[in-house]
């Protein structure tokens, strides 16, 4: 199977809104191969939804403070680093029925689904991504 796997799929899931959503993945499913098959790599909503509040993510022995918040089906996230600047992210998290409906309007068919990369894993809130193979229909 041929796959396209584009950091642009990443960058386009719930921001700013469903309607952009929805543009950019029509105008990105027009550079698919034929045959076409893609892998989405996403967050998966659930784990979100029982993982927020908050964090301290330590890398390369800096400290940053993580506060994730769910307000529906959109997830915030400010980051606190140590010299005091700060990152405020808010994106639309999906779930994988959503993503099917989504894909299904723009002509593909999810043919696989998984959570964190490990194929006999199916998405279900117990790890933070979860990955779908479309197919064009």
């Amino acid at each position: 199977m041929q796959t396209l796997y584009s950091p642009a799929w990443y960058e386009v899931f719930g921001r700013p809104d469903d309607a952009v959503t929805e543009r950019e993945v029509s105008f990105l499913l027009r550079f698919l191969p034929s045959p076409p098959a893609t892998v989405l790599d996403v967050h998966d909503l659930e784990w979100f939804r029982a993982h927020q509040g908050p964090h301290v993510i330590e890398r390369d022995g800096r400290r940053i403070r993580e506060h994730k918040l769910m307000a529906g089906d959109r997830l915030h996230v400010t980051l606190d680093y140590e010299d005091g600047t700060r990152d405020a992210i808010e994106w639309r998290l999906y779930g994988p029925r959503e993503l099917r409906a989504l894909a299904a309007d723009s002509g593909l068919a999810c043919v696989a689904t998984c959570a964190g990369f490990d194929a006999d894993a199916e998405p279900s809130g117990d790890v933070p991504r979860m990955q779908l193979v479309f197919r064009r229909t």
